[in-house]
């Protein structure tokens, strides 16, 4: 844990045992320190990639460019999900929260140096998702809209009973719903999943909230007793 002080604590950051402090627009804010999962898988990795990607290409943008990113900036407003305050994003997060999600869904794509002209309303579309063994299937009432990709997310949780956290949903893929296919299987472990789903348009990386869904289970698939050789969902 670090601490910079003068007649009171100006500064409170890092870890100390399970809690961790960290700098907000709001001033210091604590939560529970949490063990990262896989931090290096293949997923992770790319998103590591595009990261550094995004920050290069943000830092090679001109005066005049970075000018019209802070104007774009100013036209969002987020809410802090600790402190439940409303906030204006820096120029740089507004950056590179649409470069990164363009790179996801176009990894060797030019990332675009300009703001987008116009909001993202979203799609239509309404998604409901479904469980059976090893996997979680979302459905789509109708296809995507042109240029619109749906990026079905899922969190896992420990039981029936724990509430999903806003921040925990971790994307699986995305997908472009289409006549006669209006449906995208996710293969999961057997457990309890909180799915979701959001819309991104894939020209400039804007994306629409998060829609959670209900809780599902995915059950695990047992051999039979017998000598039939039959499976059965436990």
């Amino acid at each position: 844990m670090k601490v910079n002080t003068s007649m009171a604590i100006e500064e409170l950051a890092g870890k100390d045992g399970k809690v961790v402090a960290r700098r907000s627009k709001f001033g210091t804010v604590f939560t529970p320190y949490l063990i990262p999962n896989n931090p290096n898988t293949g997923p992770q990795e790319r998103i590591r990639d595009f990261f550094g990607r995004a920050s290069r290409t943000f830092s090679a943008l001109s005066l005049a460019q970075v000018a019209q990113w802070k104007a774009y900036a100013n036209t969002l407003t987020f809410r802090d999900p600790v402190t439940g305050k409303l906030y204006h994003p820096e120029d740089i997060n507004a950056f590179m929260q649409l470069a990164v999600k363009f790179l996801q869904l176009n990894p060797s794509g030019t990332i675009p140096v300009t703001p987008p002209a116009a909001p993202f309303l979203g799609d239509p579309a309404v998604v409901t998702a479904t469980s059976t063994t090893g996997k979680v299937t979302f459905n789509s009432n109708q296809p995507n809209q042109s240029g619109v990709r749906t990026e079905l997310l899922l969190q896992r949780l420990k039981g029936p009973n724990w509430n999903p956290q806003p921040g925990a949903y971790r994307s699986q893929k995305f997908v472009q719903f289409a006549p006669g296919s209006l449906s995208s299987d996710v293969d999961v472990a057997p457990g309890w999943y909180a799915p979701a789903y959001r819309f991104v348009l894939a020209a400039t990386g804007q994306a629409t909230e998060i829609v959670p869904l209900p809780v599902r289970q995915v059950s695990l698939s047992v051999q039979a007793g017998g000598t039939g050789g039959k499976r059965k969902a436990a």
